[in-house]
């Protein structure tokens, strides 16, 4: 699954990349395009008004300047004057006639003045002020003034030839790009979807442990209910103990299982009110203390008062009751588990800290992992699903907790933002 996903997320990527690089390219090519077609209106009308200037109000057309430069025939027009703007001119004259001037150094179709002429008359008799000959790659603009019509050409052959060259360069640097893409995509690919792997495995784990947690009470229950039913009934009161403490066990399992599903919920459906983390934790810890004085333990509590966080008050309990039992359980015997609680900045920080054998270092952010102990040894000692819980609180309110070990303790810390100002208990 994980395989597809990075192909999936590949692909992806490949083809919003293509879609970009199709569009930029797209936007270029036309806007060059563009430009090259104002770049020839300019130069059709600039040589318009190098050969017949248009006259200004009330004022007669004058003659145009005598030049040279002429290739072409008259056919009973005068001689019209020379033009270097990179286009070349020809007069259609009202008989009919065509005079052709020629660029020699701009034109690139190989036209003789009769075909120019020929070209003059098509454009003259479609009537249009503007337009294109394709068949000669040709653009051209009119003009009319007392001597007849001024017909401008210029050529777009070289114009067509650059936007040719232009997208060859555009396939071959997207190639380029794309190549590129697809190779930084891959490690992106695994980096993207490493989340989603590590939160596949940690779930096939879970199964795997949930599993294997619920199969021991089952097989103990069965083979207890098949003992019970070869028994006589006055010696089945041993197998139904045993029956009821498995059973018991599998509901200490499910109801784990269940708080840690609750963990899981969007932040947005969990109860918001504000609360005395000072008063509860307060209260938690009173509810420990005969557990502690009964296991040979001393619990301290150092805690600042009036202390408050937004928040769901039985999930922050449950938060607190699983550090205790923590720090109770895995105590060193007769040893001092201590309780701190106070402002640090705009958050609220608890500690519960517990003489005992050290966390190594690598297993610190290991512990919070679901169905996790450092010690296999204390398999019987819990689920390990107790600091999973007590992490997805924590984060679920928008805090966050972590462990700490050295000089022979073992210390966990949960940090929560605190409400504004202090609070009362009620």
């Amino acid at each position: 699954m994980i395989k597809k996903l990075r192909r999936k997320f590949v692909l992806a990527a490949m083809g919003a990349s293509l879609l970009v690089l199709l569009a930029v390219f797209a936007v270029l090519l036309l806007a060059t395009r563009q430009g090259m077609r104002d770049q020839s209106a300019r130069q059709i009308e600039l040589a318009l008004n190098e050969a017949s200037p248009p006259a200004a109000p009330g004022e007669p057309e004058k003659a145009p300047p005598p030049g040279g430069g002429f290739l072409a025939e008259l056919l009973g027009a005068a001689e019209a004057p020379p033009h270097r703007g990179g286009c070349f001119v020809v007069l259609v004259t009202q008989e009919g006639g065509a005079l052709v001037q020629r660029d020699p150094f701009f034109l690139q179709n190989e036209l003789d003045s009769g075909e120019i002429a020929q070209l003059a008359l098509e454009a003259v008799r479609r009537g249009q002020p503007q337009g294109e000959l394709p068949q000669h790659q040709l653009r051209y603009g009119l003009r009319e003034d007392r001597q007849g019509t001024w017909v401008a050409f210029a050529d777009y052959s070289f114009q067509s030839a650059a936007l040719v060259e232009l997208a060859k360069n555009a396939l071959l640097v997207g190639a380029a790009a794309l190549l590129a893409l697809f190779l930084a995509s891959l490690p992106l690919a695994r980096w993207a979807v490493g989340p989603v792997e590590r939160a596949w495995n940690q779930q096939k784990q879970f199964v795997a442990d949930a599993s294997h947690e619920l199969k021991t009470p089952l097989t103990v229950i069965l083979s207890n209910a098949d003992m019970l039913l070869d028994q006589p009934e006055g010696e089945s009161r041993r197998w139904a103990e045993n029956i009821q403490a498995e059973g018991l066990r599998m509901k200490e399992l499910t109801e784990a299982l269940l708080a840690l599903a609750r963990t899981d919920r969007p932040q947005a459906q969990l109860r918001r009110e504000r609360v005395d983390l000072s008063y509860l934790t307060a209260d938690c810890a009173l509810a420990f203390e005969a557990a502690a004085y009964e296991a040979g333990h001393t619990l301290d509590q150092q805690m600042e008062e009036g202390l408050a966080v937004q928040g769901d008050p039985a999930e922050l309990a449950r938060l607190v009751e699983i550090l205790l039992d923590n720090a109770l359980r895995y105590s060193a015997p007769k040893g001092r588990v201590e309780v701190e609680l106070h402002r640090t900045g705009r958050k609220v920080r608890l500690k519960v800290e517990n003489p005992g054998e050290p966390i190594p270092a690598e297993d610190l952010t290991r512990v919070f992992q679901r169905f996790y102990r450092a010690d296999p040894s204390r398999s019987q000692e819990g689920y390990g699903l107790g600091l999973s819980i007590a992490k997805g609180v924590a984060e679920a309110h928008r805090g966050r907790v972590w462990a700490e070990s050295g000089d022979g303790k073992n210390r966990f810390f949960v940090e929560l933002p605190l409400s504004g100002g202090h609070s009362k208990p009620t």
